[in-house]
């Protein structure tokens, strides 16, 4: 089945295995034959951003970030759909940027 799916619907892309992410959003979630890092080449000028190894997310769907109990300083990413994205330390950078932009505009 070939479906077509509006950028402004997903709010985060996951790595699944080697050649497939899922896109999380509005709707079910979809399986798509594409790997993380084209994903991130294609969505990234979009304003999809790389938070962890196996996530990307788009910043307007941002609503908190959250200390993961029982860690010693993991951070969830929730977004307004979808489940909840980890935080990597590699990208800690990008997600401090994407935590203050988000809350600056509100």
């Amino acid at each position: 089945n070939l479906a077509f799916v509006s950028v402004d619907d997903v709010a985060s892309v996951q790595a699944r295995g080697t050649g497939q992410v899922i896109l999380h959003g509005r709707g079910d979630p979809r399986p798509v034959t594409l790997g993380i890092e084209a994903a991130g080449a294609m969505l990234g000028p979009l304003g999809y951003v790389r938070v962890h190894r196996q996530w990307l997310i788009h910043p307007d769907h941002l609503q908190r970030a959250v200390h993961v109990k029982g860690t010693a300083g993991e951070y969830a990413l929730e977004l307004d759909v979808g489940p909840p994205v980890p935080a990597s330390r590699s990208y800690a950078s990008a997600i401090v940027g994407l935590v203050d932009a988000a809350f600056d505009e509100r």
